[in-house]
C-alpha cells in the first residue's frame, strides 16, 4: 500500500512495508465504510425502532507513521518539509491494485515518542465528501461526430470516417448515483434538451449559436466560455438537482422541442466515485 499527499505545495508518500521513502506506515484507520449517523423513533408500547433518516458523515482518515532520518537533524528536516506541505488542503491518494482519490485536509496531527533516528507521528485527515473518487474523470461524449477510426490507422489523405452521435448509454459503474457536468456546444440557436430516460429527469437549455457552456450539476451553476454566469440558459421547469446518472445504465437522449437530433456537442464529464479504498 501508498497513500500519497499532494497539493501545489508538493507531496507526502507514506509506503507500507519495504524501506522505500522517508514515512513508514504503521496502521491506517478510515478507508473502509463509515459508520452512518442516523434518526431514529420508538413508539410506545412497540419493541424495537423505526429509522427514519440515514447519512454518511464526513470521512475522517488516521495514518499511522514512522520517520527516519540519517540524524537528528535530517529526521527534523523530513518532518518540517512534511508539515510545511500538510498545512494546506489537498488530495489524498490510495494505491493498492488500484488507485482512489478524495479530497482532504490535515485536521490533527500528535507526535510520538524518539527511538534514536525514528519517531512516530499520527496524521488525522478528514474529508468532506466522503466518497472516494478516480484520480481522473470519465469523458461521455453523447453529441457531436466521433472518429471511426483508432489507434492512429489511415485510409488516405483527405479521408476521415465519423459518425454522429446524439444520445447515448452511460454505464455508471460507481457505488452510488454521481452528477459531474455537461459541456455543451451550440452549432445554432434554440433550445437542447437532455434527458435521462432512467431516471425521467430532464434538462432545457436555450443556447446561442457558437457559444460553450458548462453545466455543473454539483454546484448547480452554468457559466460559458469566458466563465460568465448563464444560469439564464436554464427552463425554469428544469432543475439541476434532480438531474444524476443512477447505479447503472443510464439511456440518455439529447434532441432539440421537436425531437430532431441536436447540432453541435455535448459531453457528459464526472468523477465515479465509491464507498471505500481497502487493501
Amino acid at each position: 500500500m501508498e497513500l500519497r499527499f499532494f497539493n501545489k505545495k508538493g507531496e507526502v508518500r507514506f509506503f507500507g512495508g519495504g524501506s522505500e521513502g522517508n514515512w513508514h506506515i504503521i496502521e491506517v484507520e478510515g478507508l473502509g465504510l463509515l459508520p452512518l449517523t442516523t434518526q431514529t423513533v420508538n413508539y410506545y408500547g412497540e419493541h424495537g425502532q423505526k429509522t427514519v433518516s440515514k447519512t454518511m458523515p464526513g470521512r475522517p482518515i488516521t495514518i499511522t507513521a514512522e520517520v527516519k532520518g540519517a540524524d537528528r537533524n535530517d529526521r527534523a528536516k523530513i518532518v518540517s518539509e512534511t508539515l510545511r506541505i500538510l498545512a494546506k488542503d489537498g488530495v489524498l491518494a490510495v494505491r493498492t491494485f488500484r488507485e482512489r482519490v478524495v479530497d482532504c485536509y490535515l485536521k490533527d496531527l500528535r507526535e510520538g515518542n524518539r527511538d534514536g533516528n525514528f519517531r512516530t507521528y499520527v496524521f488525522q485527515f478528514m474529508c468532506d465528501d466522503c466518497y472516494f473518487r478516480d484520480r481522473n474523470e470519465t469523458e461521455v461524449m453523447l453529441s457531436g461526430r466521433a472518429d471511426l477510426l483508432k489507434d492512429g490507422f489511415i485510409i488516405g489523405d483527405g479521408i476521415v470516417l465519423t459518425e454522429r452521435r446524439c444520445g447515448g448509454r452511460i454505464n455508471n459503474n460507481s457505488d452510488v448515483e454521481v452528477r459531474g457536468k455537461l459541456i455543451l456546444v451550440c452549432n445554432r440557436e434554440g433550445c437542447v434538451v437532455v434527458k435521462n430516460k432512467t431516471t425521467g429527469a430532464e434538462l432545457r437549455l436555450s443556447g446561442e449559436a457558437g457559444n460553450l457552456y458548462e453545466i455543473d450539476l454539483d454546484e448547480r451553476t452554468i457559466v460559458d466560455g469566458d466563465n460568465v454566469d448563464c444560469i439564464g440558459i436554464l427552463n425554469d421547469d428544469c432543475y439541476m438537482s434532480e438531474f444524476y446518472l443512477a447505479e447503472g445504465v443510464n439511456d440518455i437522449v439529447v434532441s432539440d422541442v421537436e425531437g430532431n437530433d441536436m447540432v453541435g456537442s455535448l459531453k457528459y464529464v464526472y468523477f465515479k466515485k465509491y464507498v471505500e479504498a481497502t487493501d
